[in-house]
């Protein structure tokens, strides 16, 4: 078709108001328009695909957690996760350790910068967590009451992996290189907790 006939086919787009506002512009030409458009419509398909990262994520989880000991002693319990999206850029993040007093955590999750892979968990008592998208995978870092732990969660052939491993915030050793100049902080990690759990029709 002529450039004229394409521009048209854009213009008459519903997507967006901006798309409209740039149709009843009338400093540009026909083909201006166009190619405006083209741009915009691959601006939208590219931030549709960046925020999508979370998306295999939504949805109710469940599985058993283990927890295991540095003496290999191991605990189960029946954990459920529930991810539902608020917006672009907020989901609910509900963890459910089952037992005959369940441990239930109503977080929420924003997404700070997805050019920086950042995301917030938000526990809702002023606590936040700092989480980065490395990879496939969330991965955050911190510290509380003396422990300090590292926890990830990611997906695998349609299997939601979390794990936490924990240990002593003080370092079980420091040493130094022969020449004094490289110093290293060593800790101990004692208990690690993990689930495979699986996505609920």
């Amino acid at each position: 078709f002529p450039v004229t006939i394409q521009a048209h086919v854009l213009l008459m787009h519903p997507k967006t108001k901006l798309l409209n506002k740039i149709a009843a512009t009338s400093a540009l030409s026909a083909p201006g328009k166009f190619f405006i458009l083209i741009l915009l419509l691959l601006l939208g398909t590219i931030s549709q695909a960046q925020s999508s990262f979370l998306q295999p994520f939504e949805g109710n989880w469940k599985g058993e957690l283990e927890i295991i000991g540095s003496r290999r002693q191991v605990q189960r319990v029946p954990m459920h996760l529930e991810i539902k999206k608020l917006s672009d850029s907020l989901w609910f993040w509900k963890t459910t350790y089952v037992s005959e007093n369940p441990v239930i955590k109503d977080y929420t999750m924003r997404l700070q910068s997805e050019e920086e892979g950042k995301y917030m968990l938000d526990e809702g008592d002023g606590i936040l967590i700092h989480m980065n998208r490395l990879g496939e995978k969330l991965y955050a870092l911190f510290d509380v009451e003396g422990s300090i732990l590292s926890c990830t969660y990611e997906i695998k052939e349609g299997i939601l992996f979390y794990e936490i491993v924990s240990g002593p915030s003080k370092p079980a050793s420091n040493t130094k290189s022969k020449n004094g100049a490289n110093g290293v902080n060593s800790y101990a990690m004692r208990f690690l907790q993990r689930a495979a759990l699986m996505k609920q029709p």
